[in-house]
């Protein structure tokens, strides 16, 4: 007995093992095998392009799921370049892609907007972020300071450049006159954000003992114009109120010696003959 119990599983257990066996391979999926042979390396060369590029594209459309997913043909199509294509560097790949999504005319067009931009009825702190953002994408920071300059005024609003033409003297660097026009900007309230309030100063003397010529703010003096203008128009006021105080104070004396000339005649006469009494 013990003779036959090392003989193994009995032969229907075999025959049960086969069967599972036999379906398990019918079950599983079968691999495709390739229809299309491999296409030849390409060289690099201009001539070996248009064909090389065609047989790799039926390749993969034809024989694509034999070839296990993207990854496995991203190497098929590798390794069917020799070594000289493979060699590329990642530089000329950027190229490349620079070449097929760059726009070659982004600088010029940037310089286009550059020069059109216009500051309009936008605050000021909107137009220099605009403005110097598209100097950057112009690559206009090389520019010398007086083109910078230029540009950046004659984009300006006629309110802003009226403050700036009031000006003594103003800053031949761009990043000093871009300054300036802020400070000028913020007294007029039109920059935006809040910035200190410049009021003029109250005169400390009579207008008859100052005078008239008015004095500009000293060189480099940001000083609002406008703060100028409004001392000089107070100042030309006061004079003015002065001037009619004074003509009214005359016409009201003129007024009362004619009401006194008409209620008593003589008197008109009485200092003549005071002096003929005096003289006799």
């Amino acid at each position: 007995m013990s003779s036959h119990e090392d003989d193994g599983p009995s032969p229907l257990t075999r025959i049960a093992q086969l069967e599972s066996f036999v379906e398990q391979l019918r079950m599983a999926p079968r691999q495709r095998k390739c229809v299309l042979p491999d296409p030849d390396k390409f060289n690099g060369t201009v001539q070996r392009w248009d064909t090389w590029l065609l047989s790799i594209k039926a390749k993969l459309l034809v024989d694509g799921k034999a070839l296990s997913g993207p990854i496995a043909q991203f190497y098929y199509v590798y390794f069917n370049i020799e070594p000289g294509p493979q060699a590329m560097d990642y530089n000329t790949l950027l190229d490349q892609l620079a070449l097929a999504y760059d726009n070659p005319n982004k600088i010029q067009e940037a310089e286009d907007k550059l020069l059109a931009c216009k500051q309009g009825t936008n605050a000021l702190h909107i137009y220099v972020s605009r403005f110097e953002r598209l100097l950057h994408a112009a690559r206009c920071q090389t520019w010398p300071d007086a083109n910078k300059i230029i540009a950046f005024r004659n984009s300006l609003n006629s309110t802003i450049r009226t403050r700036l033409n009031g000006q003594l003297t103003l800053p031949i660097t761009y990043t000093e006159y871009v300054h300036v026009t802020q400070q000028l900007g913020r007294s007029s309230g039109s920059s935006g954000p809040s910035g200190p309030s410049h009021g003029f100063p109250r005169p400390s003397a009579p207008p008859q003992n100052r005078p008239r010529t008015s004095t500009g703010p000293p060189p480099g003096d940001p000083m609002d114009l406008s703060a100028v203008e409004r001392a000089q128009q107070l100042e030309q006021l006061q004079h003015a109120n002065e001037l009619g105080a004074i003509e009214l104070i005359d016409a009201h004396e003129a007024d009362q010696t004619q009401l006194l000339e008409d209620r008593y005649p003589t008197l008109q006469h009485a200092p003549h003959s005071t002096l003929d009494q005096r003289e006799a």
